[in-house]
């Protein structure tokens, strides 16, 4: 039934916050397998599965984790080779990060990618039309919610759509407000639950995204505002522990992208 799923997707990657904010050249690549390895244990204790986004970069320094994700049954797609954020590349650049991680993880781990998201949730005009050219089946980039840095996305489509031949799933928002990460974080398990209230009632199935730096103990870090690092680790795995426990009373099932995206081309049989 629509409306009744719920995919608790983790982007794999290292923590760059510091990064992104312009207070470091490089990625802090201490933090990130820490906190997957925390949410694996959590998702294994609920018995659900989930998707995980995985950098190329990161699988590469940490393929015992994306090993542990596989046999766990969790679905892996990828999120890039390098993690760069997309609007900063030209056109042939991006082609490459969409390929060869495709590429990489296929060869490396033996299994089929189909999914993909944009670091940064950032893509170009011909995002589409590469992921199409590389064997993509969808992609969960687009995040359509009222963002400082990009405003005019939250006019964007909020229900799963088909663009050149690739299913976009849209991170999940409520009435175009974020409920993901950060915000969930900071502002508390309210916000999801109203969230996934809001999109049943719509009869859209829920796609919450996390970074898997988000369940372990981020440092303190001089010019970072603190809402970044505010209620990692323990604190945020106890949130997501009450989160699930609410809504598998409630009926709600947890599921993998690829059986939203299953589910999407049954009923678009045409596609």
């Amino acid at each position: 039934m629509k409306g009744s799923k719920v995919c608790l997707t983790i982007d794999a990657e290292f923590w760059d916050s510091p990064q992104y904010f312009g207070l470091a050249e490089e990625k802090n690549k201490q933090h990130g397998n820490k906190g997957c390895q925390a949410v694996l244990d959590l998702f294994g204790d609920f018995r659900i599965k989930s998707t995980f986004f995985v950098a190329t970069e990161f699988a590469q320094q940490h393929p015992a984790t994306i090993d542990r994700v596989i046999q766990a049954g969790h679905e892996v797609a990828s999120h890039s080779c390098s993690h760069v954020r997309f609007d900063r590349l030209e056109s042939a650049k991006r082609s490459f990060e969409i390929n060869e991680s495709k590429r990489f993880f296929e060869e490396r781990f033996g299994i089929p990618i189909k999914g993909f998201r944009a670091p940064g949730n950032l893509i170009g005009r011909d995002h589409f039309l590469l992921l199409k050219g590389a064997g993509y089946q969808y992609d969960s980039s687009l995040h359509p919610a009222l963002l400082p840095h990009r405003p005019f996305d939250v006019f964007k489509s909020k229900s799963p759509f088909s663009v050149d031949g690739v299913v976009e799933i849209p991170i999940s928002t409520l009435a175009g407000l974020p409920v993901s990460w950060v915000f969930m974080r900071n502002l508390g398990v309210w916000l999801a639950r109203w969230a996934v209230s809001y999109n049943r009632m719509l009869a859209r199935d829920l796609v919450l995204y996390f970074h898997s730096w988000d369940f372990e103990p981020l440092p303190a870090v001089p010019g970072l505002p603190r809402y970044v690092t505010r209620a990692t680790g323990r604190d945020f795995l106890a949130m997501m522990a009450k989160l699930i426990i609410e809504f598998q009373k409630k009926g709600f099932s947890f599921c993998r992208m690829e059986d939203l995206v299953d589910e999407y081309l049954d009923y678009h049989s045409g596609l």
